[in-house]
């Protein structure tokens, strides 16, 4: 029997192009930074000017952006943050992403005008600290990838009044959601600033091992820490069941092909779910060029 309600297909938009790009594929939202307090600081992001342009062209398509301001907030910062969030309040998107919480309890008694949603930075895994959120003022809650399906419902049952967004597709953290602090401690480069170094995905050699035929010097050599990509695409009645609001897929770091080649696989594969009519294309043939335009090995992860 077909899903009626479907939730919405949230994209990455590193960039302009990117955003077009994952609206030409299918997407009902995009979320995007700007140059200071985004997690992902070396992607191209977004001026002032961009994304007022980028906003008029959303609202004239019916789709919505989210802005993140996804990072741990200094002293130092709140001048040009109270500048930023001054803008935002002029020209509002649909929400504001946040990790620090004294960014979330600023805007609630400066701008509460703009609405709130708990980046999975936050690391908020029980829903005990859902409910907490809700009382801050959060409407949505990103849940950490480490989470499976049941906890989904478990979180949709246990604390009913927030929306669910779910991550379906890209990048695995080897470490947890929001408490890595490896780039931090190893390159002064603090991964909850915006500025991770990616150090799981780098190439390691280890000298501790015996000699062997494969190894002569004894060294082991490898990508030790580098996760798979998620790919939930086969998962997507299960989740929508479940009561995921917004499944959403990572990848700011990533080329405007990716955005539309992926926006355009789960928008089929949401279709499908509505009973909708198929495309000339196969959901075989769209998954291979979603690989093509980022071809890392793809998991399930935590749903098995």
């Amino acid at each position: 029997m077909p899903i009626r309600k479907l939730p919405e297909l949230l994209l990455p938009a590193g960039g302009f192009d990117s955003a077009l790009a994952a609206f030409e594929g299918g997407a009902d939202a995009v979320y995007l930074g700007f140059k200071d307090f985004s997690a992902r600081r070396q992607a191209r992001n977004f001026d002032r000017l961009e994304y007022r342009r980028l906003l008029a062209h959303a609202s004239a398509l019916g789709k919505r952006l989210y802005v993140t301001l996804n990072t741990v907030v200094t002293d130092q910062d709140y001048p040009s943050l109270v500048d930023l969030l001054g803008f935002l309040s002029a020209f509002p998107p649909a929400a504001i992403l946040f990790q620090d919480w004294g960014l979330a309890r600023l805007i609630k008694a400066s701008y509460p005008l703009l609405h709130l949603h708990a980046s999975t930075q936050t690391a908020i895994q029980t829903p005990a600290g859902a409910r907490r959120a809700a009382a801050l003022g959060v409407e949505r809650l990103v849940l950490p990838r480490e989470l499976g399906l049941e906890d989904l419902r478990r979180f949709v049952a246990e604390a009913p009044g927030l929306e669910y967004e779910v991550f379906v597709h890209g990048a695995l953290c080897y470490s947890f959601s929001g408490l890595c602090l490896a780039s931090g401690l190893l390159l002064d480069r603090s991964a909850n600033r915006g500025e991770c170094a990616q150090l799981c995905r780098s190439w390691y050699t280890r000298g501790r091992s015996p000699a062997s035929a494969e190894s002569p010097a004894g060294l082991e050599q490898g990508y030790w820490f580098s996760c798979r990509d998620l790919n939930l695409v086969e998962a997507l009645g299960p989740l929508v069941e479940a009561g995921a609001a917004s499944l959403k897929v990572e990848g700011r770091m990533k080329s405007p092909e990716y955005a539309y080649s992926v926006a355009r696989l789960y928008r089929a594969g949401l279709d499908a779910l509505a009973g909708k009519i198929p495309g000339p294309e196969s959901m075989e043939d769209l998954e291979a060029k979603a690989r093509i335009s980022f071809s890392r090995a793809s998991s399930r992860a935590y749903l098995g």
